[in-house]
């Protein structure tokens, strides 16, 4: 091999050594995966198959990474809750499998790109002080219970007034045929934001509540495999 070609396949095994360990990480957290996998014998024997000249990372430095790629996780969703305007909060609980440990988690719904996401906010030990749920979801939103006419007149209130009055958005609304039992409702309100801004608006902060405790369910139980 030429010294030139020798500098090529160089980089192109620490490019290929770098994607693999960043395989092994996305791997340990997708699915939930203690970090000491990387030390156990089948895994091992499996990658020195696979990849003879691969050097596995410690358990230390996958900790590491899991740390680094958590807090780039969290400056990423800041970003994105930044740009939504309105929240749904849920609390569901979750006792570790074989464990006195208990835990409470504090999901966030909202719309993002035409449909509901769900994102794990907090989890905190039940014996510890959980009065900073309160003060999450205070902080984090000023959106209260309210009726339907209450956030209909609210809604006039705080937006710039349009040429078609509130009413008759509603009587073009009733008008309008009705769409199949399949149809997307987010995606409907979302295409109405035009012709309809201000009931738009108003239905598209109703529809953030998840239908069912699944999505806050599904947070809490991860608990079980990470704590």
């Amino acid at each position: 091999m030429s010294i030139e070609n020798a500098f090529k396949s160089s980089s192109t095994s620490k490019e290929k050594h770098d994607d693999i360990t960043e395989a092994i990480v996305f791997m340990i957290c997708k699915d939930n995966l203690p970090v000491r996998t990387v030390e156990k014998e089948g895994f091992t024997n499996f990658i020195n198959k696979c990849v003879p000249k691969y050097k596995i990372p410690s358990r230390f430095q996958v900790t590491n990474m899991i740390e680094a790629k958590y807090d780039r996780c969290v400056s990423r969703m800041k970003t994105i809750l930044q740009n939504v305007n309105d929240f749904a909060f849920t609390c569901d609980g979750v006792t570790v499998t074989n464990s006195t440990r208990s835990y409470l988690t504090v999901t966030a719904h909202f719309i993002q790109n035409n449909c509901l996401q769900s994102v794990c906010l907090q989890a905190v030990r039940m014996n510890q002080d959980s009065r900073f749920l309160a003060n999450t979801v205070e902080e984090a939103t000023d959106y209260k219970n309210e009726g339907f006419l209450e956030a209909h007149m609210r809604s006039i209130a705080t937006r710039q007034p349009l040429e078609a009055t509130e009413n008759e958005e509603i009587k073009w609304f009733l008008g309008l045929p009705f769409t199949s039992w399949d149809s997307d409702p987010i995606a409907f309100w979302t295409s109405q934001s035009e012709t309809l801004p201000g009931l738009s608006k108003l239905a598209l902060g109703y529809l953030i509540t998840p239908g069912s405790s699944v999505p806050s369910e599904r947070s809490a139980s991860a608990i079980k495999c990470v704590s």
